[in-house]
């Protein structure tokens, strides 16, 4: 998809209240989805679960649903529009300069920059009512109520500001440890992710949201912390594992790699993959076999080559079409995409075909980043550079 919204949207930002003990990490993102843009013959039409057109209208150009809410570009007048899953208007966002500024909606909130060079951002509703402008520039979506916005661009100091655009943290040379960074990643609890070094021999560790050091500057790879207040990390000696909140370790580092996976960790030894529970619990034993692109996603079922699997190992065959080729994780518990151009139901039946993609353009490598950390598919691009 060619929208160029303006945001990187790494992140889902910062739950304001505690997420210590066991809390779920539970997701709806990948199962609120109804309707999937799909390109034929050079436009966009919205598809439902089942195949089938959700209604007559296409366009130039059409972004995935989030909040009930898509962003397109309309065929013949080409303006820019969000329309609800009848395919009706409900913001008219000709305003605003969307291919230098427009996000998706998440958590009720998109930002919109005006069409003059140095307009500011500013909150819109879900009825395009701005509610304030923005304090620097945003960087990612609201989630649990805040969003993270740069004070100014090229700027180290961030902050984060609630749905009233009030700051409610400040990150910055003065507010973290000696030699500390921010790291802007998807942050869901009340852990931000630092970096002391730079990219050849950085470390990481996590602040608190008064900015002091939790967990020291340990690990080779960045903590995302989920709601539940745990992060995978990379030990010295390349191994992986996950810690809480406070850095005490909950799945030993004795592994490989470990992926978060929805509620789940999908964990690599050697040549077999299998999947633990939060608490390290074994849910799929490790076996040969299992596809890097193959993730459960809060579904109950993730499909590999020519089988899925069921959250307690057991294998179910599947269609030749889904056999064949890389596909996404399963969406709505329903359907799946494959390579791109398939959209199959679970017995690999073809529904419909044309382009798909599956948006969520990001830093990292793999497509089903958004997938499997419960962030929304709506496309953002980032447009300067973070340090």
């Amino acid at each position: 998809m060619k929208l160029r919204n303006v945001l990187f949207i790494l992140a889902a930002a910062l739950g304001m209240a505690s997420c210590g003990g066991g809390s779920a990490d539970r997701s709806t993102a990948l199962q609120d989805i109804k309707l999937i843009p799909v390109l034929k013959n050079h436009y966009f039409s919205y598809v439902d679960l089942k195949g089938g057109t959700a209604f007559e209208e296409t366009f130039q150009e059409a972004d995935w649903f989030s909040d009930g809410l898509a962003l397109v570009k309309k065929r013949g007048s080409g303006k820019w529009a969000f329309i609800n899953e009848r395919g009706e208007t409900v913001i008219d966002a000709a305003k605003y300069d969307v291919d230098g500024g427009v996000s998706g909606f998440w958590e009720g909130i998109a930002w919109a920059k005006g069409r003059a060079l140095r307009a500011p951002y500013v909150a819109i509703d879900t009825e395009g009512k701005e509610l304030f402008e923005a304090p620097g520039l945003p960087q990612t979506f609201f989630c649990n109520g805040t969003a993270w916005i740069q004070k100014e661009r090229y700027s180290r100091e961030y902050r984060l500001v609630d749905k009233t655009g009030k700051v409610v943290a400040e990150f910055g040379t003065e507010t973290l440890p000696e030699e500390g960074r921010v790291k802007i990643l998807p942050v869901f609890c009340d852990r931000i992710c630092v970096q002391k070094g730079d990219a050849w021999n950085a470390r990481y560790g996590a602040v608190d949201m008064a900015g002091n050091l939790k967990v020291g500057y340990l690990y080779k790879k960045e903590l995302l912390f989920d709601r539940g207040g745990q992060a995978v990390a990379e030990n010295e000696e390349g191994k992986y594992g996950v810690i809480d909140r406070d850095g005490n370790v909950v799945v030993p580092f004795e592994y490989e790699k470990i992926e978060k996976d929805g509620d789940l960790y999908k964990v690599h030894a050697g040549k077999e993959k299998g999947w633990c529970g939060r608490n390290g619990k074994v849910a799929v034993a490790l076996r040969e076999g299992i596809r890097s692109e193959t993730y459960f996603a809060w579904n109950d079922q993730a499909c590999n080559s020519g089988y899925f699997i069921d959250r307690k190992g057991n294998q179910t065959a599947v269609g030749e079409s889904v056999a064949r080729y890389p596909v996404s994780p399963v969406i709505g518990n329903e359907v799946m995409v494959v390579a791109n151009q398939l959209l199959v139901d679970k017995k690999g039946n073809v529904l419909t075909k044309g382009e798909i993609y599956l948006g969520g353009e990001s830093m990292y490598s793999d497509q089903a980043y958004a997938f499997h950390t419960g962030l929304p598919y709506v496309k953002g691009l980032q447009i300067w550079s973070q340090w």
